[in-house]
Parts: C-alpha cells; structure tokens; sequence
C-alpha cells in the first residue's frame, strides 16, 4: 500500500457575533499586567498575539493506491494558507508513495524536514498534525478497527464538554457589561453545557471581577476555567492564581507567555490550581524535555 495522493483544503466560517480573539492584540502594558515591567519575560512588545475574526481550519484528504481514504486535520487558526502551502510545497512530495502503515516513520521524515529551523511547534508542526491524524485514519480503516482501539483502547466511555470564549471584563466595565457576562453564562448553562470557559487577561482585578459574575451565574456546581492568553508575568500570575484557589477554579490557562517553560513550570510548584499550557506543550518531544 501506497500513499497515492494528498488533497487540502482551507475551511473558514466568519463570525457572527465579535469574539474575544478576534484582532486580539496587547494593548499598552501597565502595573495591571506586570510588577515589574522592566523584568517582563518576553518583552510584550513581542507579545502581540493576533486571531482572526473567523473559526478556520485546514483539512488534509489521503488516498492511497488500494483507494482507502483518510482524513486528518492540520491547525489553521491563523493563516491558515500558511499551512496548505507547507503541505503542499514541502511536506507532500517528500511522502508520496510512502507506506501509509509507517506512521513513525513518516513523522520523523516530516519533522526532518525543518529539523535545522525549527520542527517542535509553529506552522510546520501545525501543518503536519493533519498528515498524521489521516494516516491513522487510513490504518483504523485498513485494521478495520476505531483509532482509539490502535491507540491503547477506551479510557471512559463520556466525555465532558465546556462551552469556551465566554469573553470576561475589560477595566472600567459597567454593570451592563456584567449583565452581558452573565447573559452568556446562563446561555451556555442552558444549552446543557457542563462547565465554561472565560477569556479573561485584562487585570488581575478585573479578572477576578468577570469569575465573580460568571459565578453567580452558573452557581457554585459549574466548574469555571480561565485563559488569560499569556498577558502576565510570574508576580502577576501567582496573586491572580491564589485568588482564583479561594474560588474554586478549575484551572488557569497560559497565565503567562507561552515559552516561559520554567515560568510555568514555577507556578506550577506554587499553586494547587492546574495551570494549563496548550500552546507550546504540544508533542510528546517537548512533554519529556520538561
């Protein structure tokens, strides 16, 4: 068996309504973000994150020369031609032919290829998640089994879900603005969701402020997530970390820069709160150098 042909494809869906990321950049850094601004890690003038006011993403379509066919998907949240055109000019004609059973092996070439610039997160490695997602598809398909059986088995049987980008407060917002918070709490709440997730990293206070009124929203049995999208530096994160302790949250995501490894790996020894990373933990390789 042979790969015989890649196909790639940019899905984009603007958004009805503003989101929290859309254009989502720094605004100018204040005591509200750092305690210490001239100790800050990285400087935040190289910390102006950018999402696009739509949801996109990048599929990848394998066929192979039996005609079993496998689909995987590649990150796409920004850019996402950025990620077609890796696959299509790099990645692809360095795996055609391959065997579609060799997932280990078609990994390690596809990482080879940037292996000198850069292969353990950012576009490249964006980009060839969905290569490996379809070849798993393909050998599920072949073994005639679900990928989670190839994969070890089934952990649980239910798996739970949380409604995420309720947008948190912004410093000076009125009681309206709390209203809309928890108009939207309440929204998810009754679609059935079990949990949420506010976007929060617009003061320590504030921050406190927007958990406060989804609360009171949702009610003490709603486990409440944050994500402070990496806007604090590591004084900044452990108040804001021990105030969210003595409410209950159920974790605290990317409170600081995503590649302040030992940041995070701090926080986490200093806090009894999850601290979340999903930007930079991304691979097995960097989960063991850590």
């Amino acid at each position: 068996m042979k790969i015989d042909k890649i196909e790639v494809f940019v899905l984009r869906a603007p958004y009805e309504e503003s989101y929290w990321g859309t254009h989502y950049v720094m605004e100018e850094q204040t005591e509200m973000f750092f305690s210490d601004y001239s100790a800050a890690y990285p400087l935040m003038v190289r910390s102006k994150p950018l999402y696009e006011p739509a949801l996109q993403t990048v599929l990848v379509k394998i066929t192979t020369d039996d005609g079993v066919v496998g689909w995987g998907e590649s990150k796409g949240v920004v850019a996402p031609q950025a990620a077609k055109a890796i696959l299509e000019e790099m990645v692809i004609p360095c795996v055609i032919d391959m065997n579609p059973l060799d997932i280990a092996l078609i990994k390690e070439r596809m990482a080879g290829l940037m292996r000198l610039r850069g292969h353990v997160q950012g576009f490249h490695q964006e980009a060839t998640s969905g290569i490996e997602i379809a070849l798993w598809d393909i050998k599920g398909k072949v073994a005639g089994l679900p990928v989670y059986s190839l994969l070890g088995g089934a952990f649980r049987d239910r798996i739970p879900v949380y409604a995420s980008g309720i947008a948190g407060l912004k410093p000076g917002h009125t009681s309206a603005h709390v209203e809309q918070l928890q108009k939207e709490v309440r929204r998810a709440v009754d679609c059935g969701f079990q949990a949420l997730k506010l976007c929060i990293g617009k003061g320590v206070q504030t921050d406190l402020a927007s958990f406060d009124a989804a609360r009171e929203a949702a009610g003490e049995s709603c486990p409440i997530l944050v994500d402070a999208g990496g806007r604090y530096d590591y004084h900044a994160a452990l108040r804001l970390a021990r105030e969210l302790e003595k409410r209950n949250a159920f974790w605290l995501e990317t409170p600081l820069p995503v590649d302040d490894f030992q940041g995070y790996i701090q926080l986490s020894l200093a806090t009894s709160i999850p601290i979340a990373n999903d930007m930079i933990w991304t691979t097995g390789m960097i989960c063991e150098m850590y």
